[in-house]
């Protein structure tokens, strides 16, 4: 699907992205959590996953001239659904 929205975007295209992602890494408790909580979080949410790392795959998915992704501030550390929010530029 991330692929797909890629090719959608003409030269110069700008994707806007706040999505929920992986808990960071050091995170051992949250990402147990999300861990025990992804066994059924896909089944109720049309196939979402709160293990992806959405942040690396977008980044992954082809060449950005520019890429801001940025978790917000205001999330507590111990925020079970954590997101990043940015902006990507083709």
């Amino acid at each position: 699907m991330i692929g797909r929205l890629y090719g959608m975007l003409g030269e110069r295209g700008v994707w806007v992205l706040y999505e929920h992602v992986r808990v960071m890494e050091g995170r051992r408790w949250v990402g147990w959590y999300q861990s025990v909580m992804n066994l059924f979080w896909p089944h109720f949410l049309g196939g979402c996953e709160l293990r992806r790392d959405t942040g690396r795959w977008v980044k992954e998915v082809g060449p950005w001239s520019q890429v801001e992704l940025v978790q917000p501030v205001d999330e507590p550390e111990y925020q079970v659904v954590p997101h990043i929010k940015g902006v990507l530029v083709k």
